[in-house]
């Protein structure tokens, strides 16, 4: 059967546990044999921002950009 690809995002403070629940649920797909991706914004951050600021206008971009 073929489906569409689909995303789950998690945000949070920091320190809320997103990380806890992203490996979770990794392994909980991974289990059930699907095609699975592990994305973390801050290792994404390093490449398009290598001197981040973290400014209102820069995470924008950075969002934009990781789309």
């Amino acid at each position: 059967m073929l489906t569409s690809p689909w995303t789950i995002w998690i945000t949070g403070l920091s320190g809320s546990g997103k990380t806890t629940i992203a490996k979770r649920l990794l392994d909980f797909f991974k289990d059930g044999d699907h095609k699975v991706e592990y994305l973390r914004l801050d290792e994404i951050r390093q490449v398009i921002t290598p001197n981040p600021v973290f400014t209102k206008e820069e995470r924008e971009f950075v969002y934009r950009s990781s789309v």
